[in-house]
């Protein structure tokens, strides 16, 4: 039996909701008879999108590298 995939839409108001949103606010707040499949589901999007914010979060914080040795006085 497949249940229907759902994503839960955090508040708006949040800048980044991925950074603000923790998932076990997500996963705590599931219908208990759902949440094995659901946990399958969404974990898997959720390691995605973990990953992708490390990739860009690795960038990010080499360029903050090169910026702090660019004003470093030599």
């Amino acid at each position: 039996m497949k249940t229907p995939h759902f994503k839960l839409t955090p508040p708006s108001t949040h800048p980044d909701p991925k950074f603000l949103f923790p998932l076990t606010a997500i996963l705590s707040s599931m219908n208990f008879e759902n949440k094995q499949i659901m946990y399958e589901n969404d974990l898997d999007i959720y390691i995605h999108e973990l990953q992708e914010l490390k990739i860009q979060f690795t960038k990010k914080r080499k360029q903050w590298g090169k910026d702090i040795s660019s004003k470093t006085i030599k």
